[in-house]
Order: C-alpha cells, then structure tokens, then sequence
C-alpha cells in the first residue's frame, strides 16, 4: 500500500503483526528512513520496574491483555527510547488512583493525574516534538495510590535505561548529592535506593551547623531538596559569594523541590556554603546550574 508517498510494511513484533509506515524507501533492500509510532507493551524486556510492590495481570481491557501494577510509593518504571514522539498508556479511575505520578523525560519532571474518570488504554502523557535523539524516562507514583503500566508509544525503538545525562560548560546540568566536588562537614548520614529522589539518593543531616560547600561556574544556580509539613528546617543559610540567604525547608510534604534559586548570577566561579542553623532535618538531593561544580574555594 502508498499513502501519499509512505509506504507500508508489515512486521512481526513479540509474536504480533504489527504494520508500520515509512517514508518511500526502498522496504525490500532496509533502506527505511522513518518509521510511525509503534506500541510498546508493558512486558517489554527494555522496561525496568523499581520496587517491590510490583504484580503482573491480565484484561481484555489492556493492550495485549496485559498491565502490570502498584500503589507503593516511590514504585518506578523506566526505560529508554529513540525518536520524537513519547505517549504513556495507562488506566485512570477516581477510586485509588495516584494523583501525584512523576513522569520524568531526560531528567524533566512532569507531574500528572491518574484520579479522574474510569478508562482504559488512555493516553495520560504525551509529548510529541521532542528533539530526534535517544532520551531516558522515569515513571514514578508519588503517592501510596495505584500506578498502572500498560503501553508505551514511541517514535522509534525502546532501549534498557541508561541515564544520559552528561553535564558540559555552559548548559543546564543537574548535579547529584553524592557529586565529588562537594564537601560535607559535620554529621551527615547517606540515603540510597531511594526512587522519588534524583539519582535515587540523598544526604541528610539533623545536626547543628553542619554544612556543605563547593564551587560552580555559571549564571544560574537552584538548590533541589525535600520539604515537610513538620520536623524539617526553618532555619537554613545559602550563602552565595559570601552572601547570606535564610530559607526553611518548612512547606508541602514532597521531593525534589527547588527551595531556593537565583536565575540572573554575574557569568564567573561563585562559592557557595550551605548550613543548618538549627537541630533539624536538612536534606540534600541535588543542584541545578548553568556551568560545571569545582572543590570548594571561597574568594574565587
């Protein structure tokens, strides 16, 4: 068949027929430039379930018959893929579903909602211009509430995960608590294998003046951290260049927050210092800048 200059080609895929459209090339020699969206089950052996609360099942009301699911917060899948386009197929019901479920594109948060009227096989994410490379992707429930996986459709091919993020001078990069340009003084203690936060890990400290501190280049600079209702600090010193800003980490009970930033920095080596002025929780997950972090060296 031609559409309209596209071709078509039926292949097989995990034992199904699957038809793909490509741009006019020649099918017969491989020569194919493009291809549509293809359907990714929630079996597929590139995808990566985080947690132990994960269970397999089956409906006729899924794609393939099939669906896995959890209602353990911090329960992840992720996987890579190739391509522009990325739709997240699921179910969303108002009985037990998570309102709160990150859906994280190359280290991007986008939060969604899976509380709303009962469906199935609904697209509930989508994004469909996304730059032609390959890209990493987290799906993590928030909430102790029912995060349900069934497909995936790309533009492309699924990949096992691999984080891609490589931080370069000059543009945005995220850097993780455990980054070897950063010094902890006092009592800090390590979190590991903990999904809801960058990287899965974060250091914390409830002890009185503990602090950390490097260096980072650039314009731009975002402290990423939790926050809590209660039991956290109200009492904590960013100090940029020697400058003192007070935040408290007092707010919504919630990870990966930006509780303090400054967007418009001179372009040059900042120091920074950050410290508990209080015998309260201080986590630490990670930084946003624009440039690289360095060791610590104050009067730069």
């Amino acid at each position: 068949m031609n559409f309209n200059g596209l071709k078509s080609v039926k292949a097989i895929y995990n034992g199904l027929d699957v038809i793909c459209i490509v741009n006019g090339a020649d099918v017969s020699t491989g020569a194919v430039t493009e291809v549509t969206e293809v359907t990714f089950d929630d079996r597929d052996s590139n995808l990566t379930y985080v947690g132990s609360g994960w269970l397999a099942a089956t409906s006729a009301s899924f794609f393939n018959s099939t669906y896995k699911y959890a209602n353990s917060s911090g329960s992840s899948v992720k996987f890579n893929f190739t391509g522009t386009s990325f739709k997240f197929i699921t179910s969303t019901s108002t009985s037990g579903y998570s309102d709160s479920v990150n859906v994280k594109i190359d280290g991007i948060s986008h939060i969604i909602s899976l509380s709303t009227s009962a469906a199935n096989q609904k697209i509930v994410y989508s994004d469909l211009a996304l730059e032609d490379k390959e890209h990493y992707v987290e799906i993590i429930t928030l909430k102790s509430l029912y995060l349900i996986i069934d497909a995936f459709k790309v533009r492309g091919i699924l990949k096992p995960y691999v984080n891609l993020f490589v931080p370069a001078e000059g543009i945005d990069g995220v850097f993780d608590d455990r980054n070897a340009n950063i010094t902890y003084l006092g009592t800090w203690v390590e979190g590991n294998s903990q999904p809801l936060y960058i990287n899965n890990t974060f250091k914390y400290t409830v002890s009185l003046n503990s602090s950390l501190q490097f260096n980072f280049t650039g314009t731009k600079f975002e402290f990423v951290t939790a926050t809590s209702t209660s039991s956290f600090s109200t009492n904590v010193n960013v100090k940029i260049d020697g400058i003192d800003h007070i935040i408290s980490l007092i707010g919504i009970s919630a990870q990966q927050q930006i509780v303090y930033s400054d967007l418009a920095l001179i372009d040059k080596e900042h120091y920074i210092e950050i410290i508990n002025l209080e015998a309260k929780t201080l986590m630490v997950d990670a930084f946003n800048v624009k440039g690289l972090l360095k060791p610590y060296k104050a009067t730069v």
